[in-house]
């Protein structure tokens, strides 16, 4: 209760975890090749979007609604190499570098999908083809379920989520990182 009074009178914008550097966007051209960034801000704030000067993202604004949601659609393409900043009329500003549009892929289910790929048996051969494409990228959040819509995953170390691990968890990883 204290963080939503904090949030309302310092005006923050807020994201999930998975705005972060190394982000992928979703640009599948079958659905439109469209992303969506979302979050939280006081009610009826003013929100922006900048990325760099020479990418067509350039600048976006949209304004919060009288809950604080916002929510605004990007054309990323096949970019690699952006910095996307997210500000609002008070508060710090948000940054995420490294960003890249492309296919994302939601992986879930047996326990084996947690399995480090240090531990394969032919862990040499499958790190070697992951450094042949250094786009890739792997977001791994800890295990947890709910019954109704999350608007982000639980803190790094919460009871029960397999995610224990901070430097793997709650972030994206390029292919270098995964294999680190």
């Amino acid at each position: 209760m204290l963080f939503s009074f904090l949030h309302v009178a310092l005006g923050a914008v807020t994201m999930p975890r998975w705005f972060s550097d190394n982000m992928v966007l979703q640009t599948n051209a079958e659905y439109g090749a469209r992303a969506f960034l979302s979050g939280r801000a006081s009610p009826n704030e003013t929100v922006t979007m900048r990325s760099d000067p020479s990418h067509p993202l350039g600048q976006q604004t949209v304004v919060a609604d009288s809950n604080g949601d916002w929510g605004m659609q990007l054309r990323p393409g096949q970019s690699t190499g952006l910095t996307i900043k997210i500000s609002g009329e008070n508060g710090q500003e948000l940054v995420a570098r490294n960003v890249s549009g492309g296919d994302v892929f939601f992986c879930s289910g047996q326990s084996n999908m947690v399995f480090p790929l240090k531990l394969a048996f032919n862990m040499s051969a499958e790190a070697a083809t992951l450094a042949q494409h250094p786009e890739f990228r792997f977001f791994m959040t800890q295990r947890n379920y709910a019954s109704t819509p999350q608007f982000d995953f639980a803190a790094i170390g919460a009871p029960n989520t397999g995610c224990d691990s901070p430097p793997n968890c709650n972030r994206w990883l390029t292919a270098q990182e995964a294999m680190g």
